[in-house]
């Protein structure tokens, strides 16, 4: 029996999707889908995104996500929450070392920080308190309220799962299929491990090939037909999974370069998952719930056979 690696699995299954599906927290807005030609974003009303979410939020002053901005208007001592012009908190917080604060200190007769490091004293201990908007890329996963008669037109995008045990992944792709897919349309694999050491080992170049060699074995056995979409992708000719190995910038990136666009995506810095960007999404839905099953099989079989690979090799030198 074939231990359990996986923790968690996800899906991105990209097509033309109805009113109902699009209303869902399960919907996301994909530029590159195109389907049935209709954008959420084209839609002649007034009804917009319905998204109050921490990841869209951003400053007015800075453009940033409140936790992440540095502007010096916007920050706050943590103490007495007065602006930097105001606190004095910092006042008597002399440096060691510092003459700036010992010229200071001798002529006002009472210890007293230099400006420097009362300034860096502040914006070491304080906080944002930001004027904010939304700025939302349909991307977060917020729920979509049309109270208009154009919100009955399906739309293109991708239905995104949320994290499940791999074995509740095949019931949700069958509750959740587009209604409608073509070759612009991919089913992204998101999966993370019950050890970091089973990411390791998929991140050998050898399973790159391993792979694409058994998901052409898996075509060929089902009959998908040479020259569709799912070899086409195999054989690297899609812009959005090329047959490249980039593993190492993949896994340090933080933020969604195009770095992704390969075969296989190591997200770990930004999702915490391996992607594998391969597959396409079917036409039939049970060939897409097949093609899950063997992504899954592979990826277990690769681990079982390479388990030792990363074992510690012990080695006693002497030295003369």
């Amino acid at each position: 029996m074939t231990k359990q690696y996986a923790q968690a699995d996800a899906t991105e299954l990209e097509g033309e999707v109805t009113k109902e599906q699009a209303d869902s927290g399960n919907y996301h807005y994909d530029s590159s889908v195109e389907v049935c030609g209709n954008d959420r974003e084209d839609r002649d009303c007034d009804c917009r995104m319905d998204c109050d979410c921490e990841r869209c939020t951003v400053c007015l002053n800075s453009g940033a996500n409140p936790d992440r901005c540095d502007y010096p208007e916007c920050q706050r001592c943590d103490s007495c929450d007065g602006e930097s012009t105001e606190c004095e908190c910092h006042a008597a917080t002399m440096t060691e070392g510092c003459s700036d604060c010992v010229d200071a200190t001798r002529l006002a007769e009472t210890r007293t920080a230099c400006s420097d490091c009362n300034s860096d004293n502040f914006f070491s201990s304080c906080y944002a308190d930001c004027d904010t908007e939304i700025e939302c890329d349909y991307d977060c996963g917020c729920e979509v309220d049309h109270n208009c008669s154009s919100g009955s037109e399906n739309v293109d995008g991708e239905m995104v799962s949320p994290p499940l045990p791999p074995k509740e992944l095949t019931q949700w792709i069958r509750d959740n299929y587009p209604v409608k897919t073509n070759t612009s349309c991919g089913a992204h694999r998101h999966r993370s491990f019950t050890h970091i050491k089973y990411y390791s080992i998929l991140m050998n170049r050898q399973f790159h090939e391993y792979l694409i060699t058994r998901l052409k074995a898996w075509g060929n056995k089902v009959g998908v037909r040479e020259g569709s979409a799912l070899f086409r992708r195999l054989n690297g000719d899609v812009h959005w999974c090329k047959a490249m190995y980039d593993g190492y910038n993949q896994i340090s990136t933080s933020s969604k370069e195009d770095c992704r666009y390969r075969i296989i995506n190591y997200c770990w810095k930004l999702h915490g998952t391996l992607e594998i960007r391969v597959l396409p999404a079917f036409q039939d839905v049970e060939l897409t719930v097949s093609a899950h099953k063997e992504l899954g099989d592979i990826m277990d079989d690769y681990i079982t056979q390479e388990i030792n690979s990363l074992t510690p090799r012990r080695r006693v030198t002497t030295y003369p």
